[in-house]
């Protein structure tokens, strides 16, 4: 891995980056397409990982799903608020505790999430078929590479 020139980046730096932005791309192409997921609801990224925490977490509170979603509390409510308008989750006053709300799915929701619980398989099928025997192997590598990547980005956001 040499460079022709003292600052330039070496050809591999160059190919390593280009494909980075490329992966990142599709993934946000991936992301802003709605999908129903077996509803008539279109549903965005960032709905269906709300709906896939609270089936995976039933009766949590806003705190709670913010923090195991890693986003803050407003950017959770607001996402509820559409999840509510759109029938796929109602929320319920916890027993005991009339400030604190709950979080369910409605029935549509809970289609929903199957259909996303179904989608994930199937990702992770099409991994297992292109990695193989080697997937434990290349999983452990990929996450190491992109924890790499974040810790740099993380480096470069604190020098900018």
């Amino acid at each position: 891995m040499t460079a022709t020139r003292k600052n330039e980046a070496p050809q591999e730096m160059t190919d390593l980056l280009l494909t980075l932005d490329r992966v990142v791309s599709r993934l946000a192409a991936i992301q802003q397409t709605p999908r129903m997921y077996g509803t008539t609801v279109r549903l965005y990224s960032t709905e269906i990982h709300t709906i896939q925490a609270i089936g995976k977490m039933p009766r949590a509170n806003v705190t709670r799903l913010a923090k195991h979603m890693g986003v803050t509390k407003g950017a959770i409510s607001q996402t509820i608020a559409k999840l509510v308008g759109k029938g796929l989750v109602h929320k319920e006053r916890a027993p005991g505790d009339l400030r604190e709300v709950c979080l369910e799915l409605t029935e549509l929701g809970r289609v929903a999430h199957r259909n996303h619980e179904a989608f994930d398989r199937q990702i992770l099928s099409a991994f297992r078929a292109h990695c193989g025997s080697d997937m434990d192997e290349k999983t452990k590598l990929y996450l190491s590479v992109l924890q790499d990547f974040e810790a740099i980005l993380q480096l470069h956001e604190e020098m900018s």
